[in-house]
Protein backbone atom coordinates (compact mmCIF):
# COMPACT_ATOMS: atom_id res chain seq x y z
CA UNK A 1 0.00 0.00 0.00
CA UNK A 2 2.65 1.96 0.68
CA UNK A 3 4.03 1.72 -2.67
CA UNK A 4 0.87 2.76 -4.53
CA UNK A 5 -0.04 5.74 -2.09
CA UNK A 6 3.18 6.86 -0.14
CA UNK A 7 2.68 9.79 2.50
CA UNK A 8 2.49 13.31 1.24
CA UNK A 9 3.58 16.28 3.65
CA UNK A 10 0.34 18.06 2.48
CA UNK A 11 -1.26 21.22 4.19
CA UNK A 12 0.30 19.41 7.52
CA UNK A 13 3.70 19.37 6.97
CA UNK A 14 4.28 15.89 8.10
CA UNK A 15 7.31 14.46 7.23
CA UNK A 16 6.33 11.67 4.87
CA UNK A 17 9.67 9.54 5.17
CA UNK A 18 9.24 9.81 9.00
CA UNK A 19 5.65 8.89 8.46
CA UNK A 20 6.55 5.75 6.03
CA UNK A 21 9.02 4.21 8.12
CA UNK A 22 6.13 4.55 11.18
CA UNK A 23 3.57 2.83 8.90
CA UNK A 24 6.11 -0.17 7.77
CA UNK A 25 7.18 -0.52 11.50
CA UNK A 26 3.19 -1.29 12.17
CA UNK A 27 2.68 -3.41 9.82
CA UNK A 28 5.22 -5.68 11.38
CA UNK A 29 2.96 -5.88 14.53
CA UNK A 30 1.00 -8.90 14.85
CA UNK A 31 -2.31 -10.22 17.11
CA UNK A 32 -2.73 -6.12 17.74
CA UNK A 33 -4.97 -5.80 20.77
CA UNK A 34 -5.85 -2.73 22.71
CA UNK A 35 -2.93 -2.97 25.11
CA UNK A 36 -0.34 -3.59 22.54
CA UNK A 37 -1.89 -0.47 20.02
CA UNK A 38 -2.28 1.78 23.12
CA UNK A 39 1.73 1.10 23.43
CA UNK A 40 2.17 1.86 19.86
CA UNK A 41 0.68 5.19 19.71
CA UNK A 42 2.29 6.24 22.75
CA UNK A 43 5.47 5.15 22.03
CA UNK A 44 5.55 6.93 18.36
CA UNK A 45 3.01 9.66 18.44
CA UNK A 46 3.42 13.11 20.55
CA UNK A 47 0.22 14.24 21.32
CA UNK A 48 -1.15 17.80 20.35
CA UNK A 49 -4.16 19.96 21.48
CA UNK A 50 -6.60 21.27 18.72
CA UNK A 51 -7.83 24.46 19.74
CA UNK A 52 -9.08 27.62 18.46
CA UNK A 53 -8.07 31.41 19.50
CA UNK A 54 -11.23 31.02 21.94
CA UNK A 55 -9.35 28.08 23.59
CA UNK A 56 -12.08 25.34 22.56
CA UNK A 57 -11.45 22.61 20.39
CA UNK A 58 -13.82 21.95 17.02
CA UNK A 59 -14.24 18.59 15.13
CA UNK A 60 -16.62 17.83 12.61
CA UNK A 61 -17.97 14.65 11.79
CA UNK A 62 -17.65 12.72 8.46
CA UNK A 63 -21.09 11.36 7.33
CA UNK A 64 -22.52 10.23 4.23
CA UNK A 65 -25.21 11.67 2.46
CA UNK A 66 -28.03 9.75 1.32
CA UNK A 67 -29.73 11.30 -1.86
CA UNK A 68 -32.11 10.39 -4.70
CA UNK A 69 -30.85 9.81 -7.95
CA UNK A 70 -31.07 7.89 -11.54
CA UNK A 71 -28.04 6.24 -13.53
CA UNK A 72 -30.23 7.47 -16.68
CA UNK A 73 -30.89 11.50 -16.85
CA UNK A 74 -34.32 12.63 -17.39
CA UNK A 75 -36.67 15.53 -16.56
CA UNK A 76 -36.61 14.55 -12.55
CA UNK A 77 -33.17 13.68 -12.62
CA UNK A 78 -31.03 16.84 -14.42
CA UNK A 79 -28.04 17.37 -12.21
CA UNK A 80 -24.49 15.05 -13.36
CA UNK A 81 -22.11 13.64 -10.75
CA UNK A 82 -18.82 13.03 -12.95
CA UNK A 83 -16.26 10.83 -13.23
CA UNK A 84 -12.77 11.92 -13.88
CA UNK A 85 -12.18 13.31 -17.04
CA UNK A 86 -9.02 12.16 -19.00
CA UNK A 87 -7.43 15.60 -19.69
CA UNK A 88 -7.19 16.10 -15.48
CA UNK A 89 -3.36 15.29 -13.92
CA UNK A 90 -1.84 15.50 -10.28
CA UNK A 91 0.91 17.88 -10.04
CA UNK A 92 3.20 18.68 -7.62
CA UNK A 93 1.55 21.22 -5.62
CA UNK A 94 5.32 22.67 -3.71
CA UNK A 95 6.66 22.64 -7.50
CA UNK A 96 3.33 23.73 -9.77
CA UNK A 97 4.38 24.31 -13.38
CA UNK A 98 4.66 27.76 -14.34
CA UNK A 99 1.06 29.63 -14.96
CA UNK A 100 -0.15 27.27 -12.27
CA UNK A 101 -0.84 28.99 -8.36
CA UNK A 102 1.49 27.25 -5.90
CA UNK A 103 -0.69 24.90 -3.62
CA UNK A 104 -2.83 23.40 -6.88
CA UNK A 105 -2.80 19.50 -7.06
CA UNK A 106 -4.67 19.07 -10.39
CA UNK A 107 -4.07 20.91 -13.98
CA UNK A 108 -5.62 20.04 -16.98
CA UNK A 109 -3.44 18.55 -19.94
CA UNK A 110 -3.34 20.55 -23.31
CA UNK A 111 -1.76 20.28 -26.56
CA UNK A 112 0.17 23.61 -25.63
CA UNK A 113 1.12 22.15 -21.68
CA UNK A 114 -0.55 22.48 -18.49
CA UNK A 115 -3.37 24.74 -17.83
CA UNK A 116 -5.69 25.89 -14.63
CA UNK A 117 -8.57 23.56 -15.22
CA UNK A 118 -12.22 25.16 -15.96
CA UNK A 119 -13.67 25.94 -12.79
CA UNK A 120 -17.11 25.04 -11.28
CA UNK A 121 -19.31 27.91 -13.47
CA UNK A 122 -17.52 26.73 -16.89
CA UNK A 123 -18.22 23.00 -15.85
CA UNK A 124 -21.93 23.32 -15.07
CA UNK A 125 -22.26 25.55 -17.80
CA UNK A 126 -21.75 23.04 -19.81
CA UNK A 127 -17.85 22.76 -20.20
CA UNK A 128 -18.01 18.44 -20.00
CA UNK A 129 -21.04 17.46 -22.18
CA UNK A 130 -20.70 14.95 -24.52
CA UNK A 131 -17.83 13.44 -23.26
CA UNK A 132 -19.88 10.63 -20.98
CA UNK A 133 -18.43 11.31 -17.80
CA UNK A 134 -21.83 11.39 -16.18
CA UNK A 135 -21.63 9.16 -13.34
CA UNK A 136 -24.75 9.39 -11.55
CA UNK A 137 -27.83 12.25 -12.10
CA UNK A 138 -29.30 13.89 -9.32
CA UNK A 139 -32.79 15.83 -8.53
CA UNK A 140 -31.50 18.32 -7.00
CA UNK A 141 -28.68 20.87 -7.84
CA UNK A 142 -28.33 21.92 -3.85
CA UNK A 143 -27.86 18.12 -2.84
CA UNK A 144 -24.68 17.60 -5.31
CA UNK A 145 -23.17 20.72 -3.79
CA UNK A 146 -23.36 19.39 -0.83
CA UNK A 147 -21.99 16.17 -1.88
CA UNK A 148 -19.14 17.72 -3.20
CA UNK A 149 -17.87 19.54 0.00
CA UNK A 150 -18.23 16.42 1.82
CA UNK A 151 -16.60 14.03 -1.06
CA UNK A 152 -19.22 10.97 -0.49
CA UNK A 153 -22.76 9.89 -0.86
CA UNK A 154 -25.06 7.01 -1.55
CA UNK A 155 -27.66 7.25 -4.11
CA UNK A 156 -31.10 5.39 -3.89
CA UNK A 157 -31.22 4.92 -7.58
CA UNK A 158 -34.58 5.09 -9.48
CA UNK A 159 -33.71 2.03 -10.83
CA UNK A 160 -33.53 0.09 -7.63
CA UNK A 161 -30.59 -0.86 -5.27
CA UNK A 162 -28.32 1.57 -4.16
CA UNK A 163 -24.90 3.15 -5.63
CA UNK A 164 -21.84 4.18 -3.24
CA UNK A 165 -19.80 7.45 -4.62
CA UNK A 166 -16.53 8.26 -3.15
CA UNK A 167 -14.04 11.68 -4.33
CA UNK A 168 -11.90 10.76 -7.14
CA UNK A 169 -10.18 14.17 -7.97
CA UNK A 170 -10.74 17.90 -7.58
CA UNK A 171 -10.88 20.62 -10.43
CA UNK A 172 -7.40 22.16 -8.26
CA UNK A 173 -9.11 25.78 -7.92
CA UNK A 174 -9.09 26.71 -3.82
CA UNK A 175 -12.34 25.78 -1.76
CA UNK A 176 -14.56 28.71 -0.72
CA UNK A 177 -17.36 28.64 1.65
CA UNK A 178 -20.26 29.84 0.29
CA UNK A 179 -21.54 30.45 3.84
CA UNK A 180 -18.81 33.44 4.23
CA UNK A 181 -20.10 34.32 0.59
CA UNK A 182 -23.93 34.67 1.86
CA UNK A 183 -22.61 36.42 5.04
CA UNK A 184 -20.51 38.81 3.22
CA UNK A 185 -23.65 39.71 0.82
CA UNK A 186 -25.79 40.25 4.00
CA UNK A 187 -27.68 37.06 3.53
CA UNK A 188 -27.07 35.34 6.33
CA UNK A 189 -26.44 37.14 9.64
CA UNK A 190 -22.59 36.72 11.15
CA UNK A 191 -22.52 33.54 12.74
CA UNK A 192 -25.37 32.38 11.19
CA UNK A 193 -24.41 30.18 8.45
CA UNK A 194 -24.88 26.32 9.17
CA UNK A 195 -25.51 23.96 6.91
CA UNK A 196 -28.76 24.10 7.37
CA UNK A 197 -29.23 27.71 6.99
CA UNK A 198 -27.06 27.70 3.53
CA UNK A 199 -29.36 24.69 2.72
CA UNK A 200 -32.31 26.73 3.42
CA UNK A 201 -31.12 29.43 1.73
CA UNK A 202 -30.63 28.09 -1.85
CA UNK A 203 -33.66 26.23 -1.82
CA UNK A 204 -35.55 29.80 -1.28
CA UNK A 205 -33.62 31.30 -3.92
CA UNK A 206 -33.26 29.20 -6.86
CA UNK A 207 -32.67 31.70 -9.60
CA UNK A 208 -29.59 33.01 -7.23
CA UNK A 209 -28.27 29.73 -6.09
CA UNK A 210 -26.27 28.48 -9.01
CA UNK A 211 -24.21 31.93 -9.10
CA UNK A 212 -23.64 31.80 -5.37
CA UNK A 213 -22.55 27.88 -5.62
CA UNK A 214 -20.81 28.65 -8.56
CA UNK A 215 -18.33 31.32 -6.16
CA UNK A 216 -16.94 27.97 -4.84
CA UNK A 217 -14.82 27.63 -8.01
CA UNK A 218 -13.33 23.90 -6.73
CA UNK A 219 -15.66 20.86 -8.27
CA UNK A 220 -14.97 17.28 -7.21
CA UNK A 221 -14.54 14.31 -9.27
CA UNK A 222 -15.94 10.81 -8.00
CA UNK A 223 -16.04 7.24 -8.65
CA UNK A 224 -17.98 4.78 -8.19
CA UNK A 225 -17.52 2.69 -4.89
CA UNK A 226 -18.52 -1.23 -4.16
CA UNK A 227 -20.68 -1.17 -1.11
CA UNK A 228 -19.37 -4.60 0.29
CA UNK A 229 -20.61 -3.95 3.60
CA UNK A 230 -23.52 -1.47 4.07
CA UNK A 231 -22.47 -1.25 8.05
CA UNK A 232 -19.33 0.59 6.90
CA UNK A 233 -19.21 4.40 6.15
CA UNK A 234 -17.36 5.74 2.72
CA UNK A 235 -14.19 5.53 1.67
CA UNK A 236 -12.04 8.17 3.27
CA UNK A 237 -8.25 9.59 2.73
CA UNK A 238 -7.07 6.23 3.88
CA UNK A 239 -8.59 4.91 1.22
CA UNK A 240 -10.65 2.23 3.34
CA UNK A 241 -14.37 2.27 4.59
CA UNK A 242 -14.36 4.36 8.26
CA UNK A 243 -16.03 2.68 10.73
CA UNK A 244 -19.02 4.40 12.28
Amino acid sequence: MLDAHPPKPRAAGVDPAALAALIARAAKLSAVDGATARAFFEAEFRPFAVVSSDGNGFFTGYYEPIVEGSRTRSAAFATPIYCRPDDLVEIDPDDPPAGIEAGTRFAQKTADGLAPYPDRGAIEAGYLDGQGLELVFLADPVDAFFIHIQGAARIRLAEGGEMRITYAAKSGHPYTPIGRVLIERGALPSGGATMATIRGWLTDHPTEARAVMAENRSFIFFREAAVDDPALGPVAAAKVPLTP
